[in-house]
């Protein structure tokens, strides 16, 4: 990306724009996955990434992670965007309290997955339901020890 485009989206709020997308259609898989995609792009610059964390990234790709759990290629996307957002503090402070918010302890796992792997999301997205349910039975055991 040029400096010049990078310039021009960063003065127009694009990262905003592309997590309307999220409000607008949460569930459109293949709109989610291609504002995934756009928010990776835009997120590699400091400025944009810091505005997306401010205007709820994290949380809306949680949520997204979390309705389009079955779409692979959409989990991969978010996860991998996950990875790139979860270099600032405030984006892991809110993405723990976002993950402390689920009920479904798969989404849990492969974000927890995800952000252990880096950026290889693809990799932990297609990984195969037995190890999610092993995993999942852990993160039960694990929450089991630690609840009030």
């Amino acid at each position: 990306m040029s400096v010049e485009n990078l310039t021009a989206m960063r003065n127009c709020g694009a990262e905003k724009v592309v997590l309307e997308v999220f409000n607008a259609h949460p569930m459109s898989t293949e709109l989610i996955k291609k504002a995934g995609e756009a928010l990776a792009s835009l997120a590699q610059d400091d400025q944009m990434r810091e505005n997306m964390i401010s205007a709820g990234a994290v949380e809306k790709i949680v949520d997204a992670i979390d309705v389009h759990l079955e779409a692979q290629d959409v989990v991969a996307e978010m996860c991998e965007t996950l990875c790139i957002l979860a270099n600032s503090q405030d984006a892991c402070d809110r993405l723990s309290a976002k993950i402390a918010s689920l009920e479904n302890p798969r989404v849990v796992i492969r974000i927890i997955q995800a952000i252990s792997s880096g950026s290889n999301a693809e990799v932990v997205a297609d990984e195969g339901q037995d190890e999610y349910e092993k995993d999942e039975e852990r993160l039960e055991q694990l929450i089991a020890r630690h609840a009030p």
